[in-house]
């Protein structure tokens, strides 16, 4: 008798957890890694199929050991059962996909044809690929980059609902695919890129709001008339172009069609490129950008890509400037003391990280600041320079009544 007890209550238990409203279910593995919730088909019948309907899918292949700082390396046949792995997930789920997320995955051309016809039949909006298209036999004889080219299918129609859009890895996919890739997602809003090398790089996305890309780029097209918020990370262009009219050429052009872009952040390690294409009179290209964030060189020619950015943005309130000076400092007086009459009539918070020992540096781009923006609230110098505060302070003067500068130490 007392042992019965025990036994009803626990499949009285059991059978509330099985009779739990499927949109319940679905809700609660939503909440587990994919292959956690793929496990719970063993549970019972009630929840065999439970996971092929969840709208969310996180795969996450784990290449590290139970010690978090020891690295291990997969073998060949880890490699192809995590990719089984996708393959089944993909091929019996038969609900909508709202997000999916693969990370970690080594797939060949042929895996990721698969894939992207796979899912070109979904309705996902949102597509997460943080891949590593490193060869999975390391010793292959055409293994001369270490990673393998991807593309995609012949007949791949596109992912009509998609939203958002994550391609980050370490792989290779040529610049017709990836521009295939992109003008076939006509909803997309959002796009991140990250580690691809392009001569050319062609975005077309009219719907597309927020975009980041970084990686070797030689030059950049850009149909992107709702763009409203850029961060472009350019590394040396030398790495896929070596002539100087391909590199930049239409890089400029680029972002000044981006009308109705409120933040930009740039960054690029050879702006020289881009200063030979600048045109010669003020356009106010940036009508409405307010929030502007520069890493790059700031000596001799390069300055005037910044100038440039700044004199055609008329309501730029935020800036944040960062960059590497060189060790001749007559070139940034010279050009900064031929613009003295610049006028940023909406600038308000300025944060200038000028990262060179030299003290007179921050105070020469400083007081170009202070001199041309009348509704100055903040000025914040971060340097190297351990001089008295208060005494560079006093030597600076502004033109804003109310511009607080503060020092701060890198």
């Amino acid at each position: 008798m007392d042992d019965s007890q025990p036994k009803k209550e626990c499949d009285s238990s059991f059978d509330v957890f099985n009779n739990l409203p499927e949109c319940m279910k679905e809700k609660i593995l939503e909440y587990l890694p994919t292959k956690e919730a793929v496990r719970t088909c063993i549970l019972s019948k009630e929840w065999e199929h439970t996971w092929c309907k969840i709208h969310n899918l996180y795969i996450d292949i784990e290449n590290k050991s139970s010690n978090s700082h020891a690295m291990i390396v997969p073998t060949h046949e880890e490699d192809l059962k995590s990719i089984r792995f996708i393959d089944q997930v993909l091929n019996l789920h038969n609900g909508d996909v709202h997000t999916l997320r693969i990370t970690g995955a080594k797939p060949d051309e042929e895996d990721f044809e698969r894939w992207m016809l796979k899912l070109s039949q979904m309705q996902i909006r949102k597509l997460i690929l943080k891949l590593d298209c490193k060869r999975r036999w390391s010793m292959h004889p055409c293994n001369v980059s270490g990673l393998c080219a991807i593309k995609l299918p012949e007949d791949f129609n596109g992912l009509k609902l998609l939203q958002t859009l994550h391609f980050i890895g370490e792989c290779k996919i040529n610049e017709t695919d990836m521009t295939k890739l992109i003008s076939s997602c006509p909803l997309l809003k959002e796009l991140r890129l990250h580690g691809f090398s392009y001569c050319v790089l062609k975005i077309n996305a009219l719907n597309l709001q927020r975009m980041e890309i970084t990686g070797h780029l030689g030059d950049l097209y850009l149909q992107t008339p709702k763009l409203v918020a850029a961060s472009i990370v350019i590394h040396d262009l030398t790495t896929v172009a070596t002539s100087k009219v391909v590199i930049g050429r239409n890089l400029v052009q680029a972002l000044s069609s981006i009308s109705h872009i409120h933040y930009l952040s740039i960054y690029c390690q050879r702006p020289d490129y881009l200063v030979e294409s600048l045109p010669t009179k003020n356009l106010l290209l940036f009508r409405n950008l307010t929030d502007m964030c520069i890493y790059l060189p700031l000596f001799d020619a390069k300055l005037k890509f910044t100038l440039f950015l700044l004199r055609n943005s008329p309501k730029l309130q935020k800036l944040t400037i960062w960059s590497l000076l060189s060790s001749c400092a007559f070139g940034v007086y010279e050009v900064l003391e031929s613009r003295q009459h610049e006028l940023f009539s909406c600038l308000r918070d300025v944060q200038l990280k000028l990262d060179h020992p030299s003290l007179d540096w921050s105070d020469i781009f400083a007081k170009f600041i202070l001199n041309n923006a009348p509704v100055l609230e903040r000025l914040t110098i971060w340097d190297k320079n351990k001089d008295c505060k208060t005494s560079r302070s006093r030597k600076l003067k502004r033109l804003s009544v109310t511009a607080e500068i503060i020092f701060k130490q890198i």
